[in-house]
């Protein structure tokens, strides 16, 4: 008697045998077993890669494991695929929240109210995200899109120089030597002024001041961009230079 499976087309064959591991990665999930319920998530994803609801369920894995970064990255591939909703976008601000990054917190929960998906919950929880929201906006926080590179601060490089004019620090307002200090400053990637590493890595920490304060435009600044040694003079980039 012939295999019933082998009459069904590819693509269905693949949607069964990722729910047998689906399946199992719930048995490992109700059981708290979360290593296991995303290695077994992962393994149906290889099969059917664009199915947003094992990228949703893996990203639930993540969240349970504190990973909050690898969970982010779970929402944005099902934004990727056009399948996020408001439930996304919420989940996406909370993790963004924890870890710290309040302008892209601001985006999700914009687009979280966007989709239009009645969010899930009592009053009382809604209530809550809508005094976050407003919560954020008293801080001057300004909404950051987590998919753009457009606001990220780059290293200084005299050789792509555009504001020759520009010689001190946008926030100590100390004459800046550009040659000698290559490698120890950041520039603003909308008006190109520029400042000491360490003035501005300062000055951004601060949630309400993460816009540049001479354009006032949005500054993406997070340590982990930056080659430290670079950052800080002890290496010059040589990446960056015209050859």
């Amino acid at each position: 008697m012939a295999d019933n499976k082998q009459d069904l087309p590819d693509d269905i064959q693949k949607q069964v045998k990722a729910n047998v591991f689906m399946m199992k990665a719930a048995e490992a999930y109700e059981a708290g077993e979360y290593d296991d319920a995303i290695d077994l998530l992962k393994e149906a994803i290889s099969i059917v890669p664009e199915n947003s609801s094992l990228w949703f369920e893996l990203a639930k894995g993540h969240r349970e494991l504190g990973e909050f970064d690898k969970e982010i990255d779970c929402y944005k591939r099902i934004v990727d695929m056009k399948a996020d909703d408001g439930q996304v976008w919420l989940n996406m601000a909370l993790a963004y929240r924890v870890i710290g990054k309040y302008p892209e917190e601001m985006y999700a929960l914009v687009m979280a109210a966007d989709k239009g998906t009645d969010i899930t919950g009592s009053d009382e929880e809604k209530a809550v995200i809508i005094d976050r929201y407003k919560e954020l906006l008293g801080q001057r926080i300004q909404a950051r899109n987590p998919f753009s590179h457009e606001d990220r601060v780059p290293v200084y490089n005299p050789d792509m120089d555009e504001a020759a004019d520009q010689a001190t620090c946008m926030i100590c307002f100390q004459k800046i030597d550009k040659r000698k200090e290559e490698g120890e400053l950041l520039m603003c990637p909308h008006c190109k002024r520029i400042g000491h590493f360490v003035c501005l890595a300062s000055w951004l920490q601060t949630p309400s001041n993460q816009i540049c304060p001479v354009c006032h435009g949005l500054l993406d600044f997070s340590l982990e961009n930056y080659d430290m040694k670079v950052a800080l003079g002890i290496e010059k980039d040589k990446r960056n230079k015209q050859e």
